[in-house]
């Protein structure tokens, strides 16, 4: 799983498959093409790159999906992995020749990557990620000790909210670490305020209001202490009006799943 396929790569460093993975025995006139290899270097460029993108706040998400307007992914993290690949590569096969002072055109790919990373940063580039066309937003892990997956309705319900944006937090209030017995408490205002009524969490969707649902998903195995639920583990959820411009961008993160 990658961000860019092999064929993106004519567009930043044409025939670069061919240079440096591709292999012309004498006795053939073609030239034979380690797209194995290829595509293990660009898997590990992924990764890499999804390291640094999970350090970012305003990503809630990590690996970062297609878009939901286009389908694909975002134009900037296909350049950025090819970018990274190609670096690599340079660097890897040149080191030597160079004695580490590589020439500018290969540093140029390296640069690259640094300055898409940057503008992801400051949000010079937007990546379609705090909330869906139908205005529900994807969860945003606030706390987290418990191992249970939290999910919200963003691919499949509609935010019928029309006035204003509104941000919820969910917050377990139960320690007996199991879904379908602890329960949660809602904040309606991005948690300045908590309701005082509980609710009990559920592995089926729970309605909150709008349209928006949320629930718990079992995780696989459990190992030593760890259990399904934790005591105060919590987690935001920005919804927006469809037909309000603005997005929320402020929420931060460190893992999420997606539902």
């Amino acid at each position: 799983m990658a961000y860019c396929e092999q064929n993106d790569f004519d567009t930043f460093f044409e025939n670069f498959g061919i240079g440096y993975y591709g292999t012309q025995y004498y006795d053939s006139p073609n030239v034979s093409i380690a797209t194995t290899i290829w595509q293990n270097d660009i898997n590990a460029s992924y990764n890499r790159l999804n390291v640094l993108l999970d350090a970012v706040d305003r990503i809630p998400i990590v690996p970062i999906g297609t878009s939901v307007k286009t389908g694909s992914y975002n134009p900037a993290l296909v350049e950025m992995n090819v970018c990274d690949v190609i670096f690599t590569k340079l660097r890897a096969r040149h080191m030597t020749e160079y004695q580490g002072n590589l020439p500018t055109w290969m540093r140029y790919f390296g640069s690259r990557v640094a300055e898409i990373y940057q503008s992801i940063v400051e949000g010079h580039i937007p990546l379609d990620l705090d909330t869906t066309n139908k205005g529900i937003g994807y969860p945003v892990i606030i706390a987290k000790s418990g191992k249970a997956n939290f999910y919200t309705n963003w691919n499949s319900g509609f935010y019928s909210q029309s006035e204003f944006p509104k941000t919820y937090r969910f917050k377990i209030v139960g320690d007996t670490g199991t879904i379908g017995v602890d329960k949660f408490q809602i904040s309606y205002d991005d948690g300045y305020t908590w309701e005082a009524s509980t609710i009990t969490t559920d592995s089926g969707w729970i309605d909150i209001e709008y349209g928006l649902k949320i629930r718990w998903e079992v995780y696989g195995t459990l190992t030593g202490t760890q259990t399904q639920l934790c005591l105060n583990d919590e987690y935001q959820v920005a919804c927006i009006p469809t037909n309000v411009k603005s997005i929320h961008a402020g929420a931060q993160v460190k893992e999420f799943r997606r539902g």
